[in-house]
């Protein structure tokens, strides 16, 4: 199963001995730099039979952990999630879809010199300037006749 920053990831767990009705069941999630980023209880879905339901949306690509939790059963698990970033989302703001150009800078001659571009995985994302996907730094040099020489776009 792959798993993607900005996308939830649901996590299904069976209680020991199928425990129906535990009020204390939680999820911690450690991001990928093994902070605490998330606590939330588990629900339990309806048919009663002990199995519980939660997510969590990762923020940045790397390894996550959850840690699974219940004092009053005795639940304790543990699970490692590899989060990858969103391929798709990345080569659709490459091909000029959910884009915003930040801070240019211009030469004397108006020759855009330098500016920022972020990525967006949506058009409302990108109105908001919210959840970029990825940071661009955009650097170019121009001759005496206002010629590009070079154009360079690096992940920053």
């Amino acid at each position: 199963m792959s798993y993607y920053k900005n996308t939830a990831i649901k996590v299904n767990y069976v209680a020991l001995r199928n425990t129906s009705g535990l009020t204390d069941l939680e999820i911690k999630v450690y991001d990928e730099n093994g902070s605490l980023f998330d606590t939330t209880l588990m629900t339990e879905l309806p048919e009663g039979d002990g199995t519980y339901i939660g997510s969590f949306t990762p923020d940045e690509a790397g390894q996550w952990r959850i840690s699974i939790r219940s004092i009053t059963n005795g639940d304790r698990r543990a699970k490692v999630y590899e989060v990858a970033e969103d391929k798709l989302s990345l080569i659709l703001g490459l091909s000029q879809q959910n884009y915003r150009i930040f801070g240019p800078v211009y030469d004397a001659n108006n020759n855009m010199t330098s500016a920022t571009i972020k990525i967006y995985a949506s058009a409302p994302d990108c109105n908001t300037n919210t959840n970029p996907l990825a940071i661009y730094q955009v650097l170019s040099t121009y001759d005496a006749q206002n010629r590009m020489l070079t154009y360079r776009v690096t992940r920053i």
